[in-house]
């Protein structure tokens, strides 16, 4: 589905569900001024088209202990990226694992307790037979962490 296909209320209902997944379609409804049949229709169109994946929920991080996020650049042996990222999504500190262009294959988001649970999961990485290279940003300041929205 195009961004075309997209109506203005359609992306209202989607900016509401992303701020509160959890609001009732009449909650909804009331908000945005329109019945509730409506809300309840245009949700289930934007599920069956796919721009409704799942439900979720946000997680404050730090209040569970793992204060410390990095950005880690992967560097791949050649054929082995998409086995390497797979494995590494598997991780429980990884909340995302990129495929990207450019002079690394591979970007990952982690999240950690201590400096030295992310000292071992670099050297587990490390020594991974995928891997050749990896450099790690320490995030000092998290400035946005939400989805992105359409305009």
């Amino acid at each position: 589905m195009s961004t075309e296909e997209i109506d203005a209320l359609d992306k209202l209902i989607l900016d509401q569900l992303a701020e509160n997944s959890r609001q009732s379609f009449r909650t909804l409804a009331k908000k945005l001024g329109v019945a509730i049949t409506t809300v309840i229709n245009r949700v289930e169109v934007l599920k069956e088209k796919g721009i409704i994946k799942r439900y979720s929920i946000e997680i404050d991080y730090e209040k569970l202990g793992y204060g410390l996020s990095a950005i880690i650049e992967i560097e791949g042996t050649r054929g082995e990226t998409m086995s390497l990222e797979e494995k590494l999504s598997k991780h429980k500190n990884v909340s995302a694992v990129y495929d990207v262009t450019g002079q690394v294959d591979s970007l990952i988001i982690a999240k950690f307790k201590s400096n030295e649970e992310l000292n071992e999961f670099i050297r587990t990485v490390l020594g991974m037979d995928e891997i050749s290279k990896t450099t790690t940003h320490l995030v000092l300041k998290t400035v946005k962490e939400k989805s992105c929205w359409l305009p």
